[in-house]
């Protein structure tokens, strides 16, 4: 059976990662047009999305493991 919580924090992160892959193509729309400084500010806290991912990855996938592995009670 899967984990519900464990499914909900991946379906979390995959529409987090989702939204950053919108967010970068609007952006480029907006640049396109002219707007420049908004796009350098987007792509500030697009920066924030893309560090804080890593570690969302990285403590999910240690998640996983440490579930997988705990004794059944």
């Amino acid at each position: 059976m899967e984990d519900p919580l464990l499914a909900l924090l991946y379906r979390l992160n995959e529409n987090q990662m989702a939204l950053g892959m919108a967010i970068e193509e609007l952006t480029a729309w907006v640049v396109d047009r002219g707007s420049e400084n908004v796009g350098k500010a987007v792509d500030q806290h697009m920066m924030t999305l893309e560090e804080n991912s890593h570690v969302i990855a990285d403590a999910l996938a240690d998640l996983i493991v440490e579930r997988a592995t705990r004794p059944k009670t």
